[in-house]
């Protein structure tokens, strides 16, 4: 399984916000996206879809949000640097 660590900008600094997880190579492949336990506990409120979340289709949580395929997702983020 292919990983990438999405980092946002808030609060004048660079967090690890989440991790996203796909399960396969091919386009087609579903992924997933895990918040990170530290940079939810500095976010304002869980379920929250402003500047803290990575997208406005996943909200601030402990439960990762299972998508069926990445390339839509992809095109939703904003403000994200992909390490």
């Amino acid at each position: 399984m292919q990983t990438v660590t999405l980092q946002l900008f808030n609060q004048g600094k660079w967090w690890d916000a989440a991790t996203l997880s796909f399960s396969g190579e091919q386009l087609s492949a579903s992924c997933s996206l895990s918040y990170n336990p530290d940079y939810i506990a500095a976010a304002a409120n869980y379920d929250t879809r402003d500047s803290w979340a990575c997208s406005m289709n996943a909200p601030i949580g402990i439960i990762p949000t299972d998508y069926p395929h990445w390339p839509a997702l992809q095109a939703s983020f904003s403000k994200i640097m992909l390490c």
